[in-house]
């Protein structure tokens, strides 16, 4: 077994699930795959959109540093080594022996499954204590041990074990959370802690620390302290827990901290990353990567924030299937030789990749995401590479939809060739789901791949056919036989231009081109961006046709099923709807209800709403979430994070209801672990407490009890400021995603029988405050409690701000490529056509008889033939057709022979040319 405890090559893995074929295979039984000519990249947008790949400025070695997690193993073989194999794990930091803090990752049950995989294990000993902040003691009491004790039986236990792949020991966790000064300082801390592990373990033991938080003020405190008592530490440890452009100027920051103390340069392991929002997304997880690369951290581990055994929230639950951000560190795990320089537009820009070139040096690795709509990846010194003039560059997708919801394998958009620029240069376009994780490979040149050719093209929801009538882009009757079939240009770098053969138009957007319900429109080329389309397939035979003009996809207004419903553009992985927060009410549970619609709305209730009550209360609501995003608020009614009373639909495993007055460590809770609200669907939630014991219903059924609830909503302040359905106190928390109905706050705990009738559907008569949700629409609120606290809905960014949508959910987006038999090209009044030339023109194939420009097909004796075959490869006796002698023609279901030259006499009359062919 090879460890990599800070640096070390490590070979990835390819992994090549069967789903991560093209819409070409899925379609190879009805258009085959053609070549097409070597292209350069096509339209490039401005520099705030454009991450560039310096493919000959290698700076460091490829070792995935950044796939690990904390607590990503939970027991032996779980998740199975199949799950774990893909993303090359390469740490886990884990809880020691015998351990409480959680009840599973245990060092001694897991360090088997990490060995297996070559990954290192830090063991963080404080997790042997329980409780947040931990419940420590310097003494041994009735129900704790001293930390001495502590650490002497972790380090026997570990040792004892026989564990190979431990690589560093952290005694600590976010002591700027955790750290209480009844126990006296942290650096006493550190310096006892320090000096113990070096007694029992040795010189060479690597000890890792402080393990500040995402909060790294004290460290030059801490450093010197460190360097005054010769306990640096050999790997500097802190965490990135908010957003990914914080890295830069924290390393910056610590590093000359560690310059000015003389403590040179310090291996750093950021051991937790990732904000609670952002696992499980590639597209917003991306960004951690590169920036660790870029600024040469030396490991770092995916935090801990809903399951163990989930490999750091990369599947949807413990041991469970990989979700989209998955399959973005099986793409990192491929990487081999040399991490190479990208540069993003900015450090702040959502867009960020890193990229590896192979020691081979014939193969560029790009993994990217983060942007929005029209991104263009720059690859640059391809010179320098052993790829010659021409390379091949594949573009593939890792959808995502959400931390929760499985995602198949990575799909292939294109496989296009490039001519690589005098400059060594190629620009490959991408249109972007910001939530998406996306691939660029680079390749010697191969076979390119297609999907130019003609076709009708079916919407995959309602079965209707992409169509023009009257000058207007609707879907119709895909059985109709004057439906619209479209030509798909090939415009290199694997974009396309779709044109309607009738009338050789080109598919674009018209109106406000930047906005969700932008009409599609037909027009002449233009050379505009809107012009230009991406298809992406789903992996199922259909594609999304994605505007590289304006970053959106083609829709259905309304996702309608009708014929004649107009097409749109809409937010890619969002909801076609026209829904507002403050719009017409929706169907609720009872009458009509609030619905968010997918924007970061909310409802703001009126101060001193909670001020009377100091005794026992009620709350109940009914909730139809459309998203279980962790820490989402139904209600959040308070003055701040510190002093506040929320229910939030999943606090990690399971929804939860807490009152505090100090902060996220007083929290009084009521919560039901493990088992999730349904999605779509009403449920009914009811918090009550008498006297001090609180119990959390759903749908009547009661499912936590807690009789510690010794804080009331009056403790919370009289004036508040701050009280929110659908918002969280926190501004970093996702805003509720879904309907709410029937919120009522009481005075008095309701009995279990007044619950059991409100979720059976008996309206709610809340005597502090009862919002029906029944106004006809509007941002007012009515509170019919009688006590006039109309509540007022606050209109949050945009329809459409959640890109994490499923395929379901937005299948008015899919597209089915039918492939017709190619045709000749539109008849066109400026063009010269000479004898021979065939055009299409009102539905039929015309053939030049002689010279002609200006002169419309149609007329019997002018210069157009119209041809004419059967189904069994007949022709067809049209008037405008010559024949001569011994023609054979078909009309009105007799075959005849032309006895001389003839065109425009009708087959029948007995002294005319034809003569009937006797059957």
């Amino acid at each position: 077994m090879t460890l990599r405890p800070l640096a070390a090559t490590h070979t990835g893995r390819r992994l090549t699930p069967a789903a991560s074929a093209s819409v070409l295979a899925a379609l190879a039984m009805t258009a085959a795959a053609v070549v097409v000519p070597a292209t350069t990249a096509g339209a490039e947008p401005g520099p705030e959109a454009t991450l560039l790949v310096s493919a000959d400025e290698p700076f460091r070695e490829v070792t995935h540093l950044a796939t690990g997690s904390l607590y990503g193993i939970a027991d032996e073989g779980v998740p199975a080594d199949e799950l774990i194999a893909p993303i090359d794990p390469h740490t886990f930091v884990q809880m020691p022996p015998h351990g409480t803090q959680q009840p599973t990752g245990d060092v001694l049950d897991v360090w088997r499954t990490a060995a297996r995989h070559d990954a290192g294990i830090v063991v963080r000993i404080v997790d042997y204590y329980p409780g947040w902040p931990y419940q420590f003691s310097w003494e041994n009491t009735e129900d704790r041990k001293a930390w001495e004790d502590v650490i002497r039986d972790v380090v026997a236990d570990v040792e004892a074990s026989g564990a190979t792949n431990i690589v560093a020991w952290a005694p600590w966790n976010e002591s700027d959370q955790t750290w209480l000064e009844e126990n006296g300082t942290f650096e006493e801390l550190w310096e006892f802690s320090y000096n113990l592990l070096r007694e029992l373990l040795g010189p060479d033991a690597v000890i890792q620390g402080p393990s500040f938080s995402d909060n790294i003020t004290d460290m030059r405190q801490f450093l010197e302290f460190a360097k005054a008592t010769d306990t640096v530490p050999d790997v500097l440890e802190w965490h990135e827990l908010i957003r990914d452009d914080k890295i830069q100027g924290d390393v910056q920051q610590v590093r000359a901290i560690l310059d000015d103390l003389g403590l040179g340069d310090l291996p750093i392991d950021i051991a937790e990353y990732g904000h609670p929002q952002e696992v499980g997304i590639p597209g917003a997880l991306v960004g951690y990567i590169a920036k660790f690369e870029r600024f040469g951290i030396d490991r770092a581990e995916l935090a801990f924030w809903n399951q163990s055994g989930t490999l750091g929230d990369l599947l949807v639950e413990r041991g469970g299937a990989p979700n989209g951000a998955y399959w973005l560190y099986t793409w990192y795990a491929d990487m081999t030789g040399q991490m190479v320089t990208t540069t993003p537009p900015s450090n702040e820009s959502p867009l960020d990749g890193a990229a590896s070139v192979n020691d081979a040096r014939d193969e560029v690795q790009v993994i990217t995401g983060g942007n929005s709509g029209q991104t263009t990846v720059r690859v640059e010194g391809l010179e320098a590479l052993d790829l010659g003039d021409e390379v091949s560059v594949e573009v593939q997708v890792s959808p995502s939809y959400g931390r929760t919801t499985p995602t198949e394998a990575p799909i292939s958009i294109s496989t296009t060739t490039y001519e690589v620029g005098e400059d060594g240069t190629i620009d490959v376009p991408i249109v972007m789901n910001p939530a998406y994780g996306y691939r660029v490979l680079v390749t010697e040149d191969s076979e390119a791949e297609s999907l130019a050719g003609t076709y009708t093209v079916d919407n995959a929801n309602s079965g209707l056919a992409l169509d023009v009538s009257d000058g207007t882009v609707v879907q119709s009757d895909a059985a109709a036989t004057d439906v619209s079939t479209w030509e798909l240009v090939d415009a290199g770098s694997g974009l396309y231009r779709i044109v309607e053969t009738g009338s050789g138009l080109f598919l674009g957007v018209g109106g406000d081109a930047d906005q969700n319900g932008a009409p599609a429109v037909v027009r002449a080329d233009d050379g505009a961006e809107d012009l230009l389309w991406q298809l992406v397939p789903d992996g199922h035979g259909n594609v999304r046709l994605a505007n590289y003009g304006t970053g959106m996809t083609l829709a259905v207004d309304e996702m309608s099923t009708e014929s004649g419903a107009a097409i749109i553009q809409w937010t890619d992985g969002s909801p076609t709807s026209n829904c507002t927060a403050d719009g017409e009410r929706q169907p609720g549970r009872i009458g009509t209800a609030l619905d968010f619609c997918h924007s970061e709305s909310h409802v703001s209730v009126p101060d001193g709403t909670l001020s009377a009550l100091d005794g026992d209360w009620s709350i109940s609501t009914w909730v139809k979430p459309a998203a279980l995003s962790t820490w989402s608020r139904v209600f959040d009614l308070g003055a701040g994070s510190g002093s506040s009373m929320f229910l939030t639909v999943n606090a990690g495993s399971g929804p939860r209801f807490a009152i505090t007055t100090g902060g996220a460590g007083g929290e009084q809770q009521l919560s039901y672990d493990g088992q999730n609200l349904s999605l779509d669907e009403w449920s009914h939630v009811t918090v009550t407490v008498s006297g001090t014991t609180g119990t959390l219903y759903i749908d009547g059924e009661p499912v936590a009890t807690n009789d510690q609830i010794t804080t009331s909503p009056a403790d919370l302040g009289d004036t508040t400021g701050r009280n929110y359905l659908g918002k969280s106190q926190y501004g970093s928390d996702p805003a509720f995603d879904g309907a709410l109905d029937d919120f009522a706050i009481y005075s008095r705990a309701l009995s279990s029988a007044e619950v059991t009738a409100l979720a059976s559907g008996q309206a709610a008569a809340g005597d502090v405050l009862n919002y029906a949700f029944d106004e006809a629409e509007g941002a007012a609120v009515t509170d019919a409690s009688g006590n006039g606290r109309d509540g007022t809905i606050v209109v949050g960014s945009g329809v459409g701000g959640d890109t994490t949508a499923t395929d379901e959910e937005t299948a008015d987006r899919f597209w089915t490529l039918q492939p017709v038999e190619s045709g000749p090209d539109a008849w066109a009044p400026g063009t010269v056509y000479t004898e021979g030339d065939r055009v299409s023109f009102d539905g039929s194939e015309w053939e030049a008889t002689w010279w002609t420009q200006g002169q419309e097909p149609g007329a019997p004796y002018g210069p157009w033939q119209e041809i004419v075959v059967d189904d069994s490869g007949r022709d067809v006796w049209t008037p405008s057709r010559i024949f001569d002698d011994g023609d054979v023609v078909v009309h009105e279901g007799t075959e005849y022979e032309a006895q001389w030259w003839t065109r425009n006499q009708e087959p029948g009359d007995q002294y005319g040319p034809w003569q009937v062919i006797d059957g």
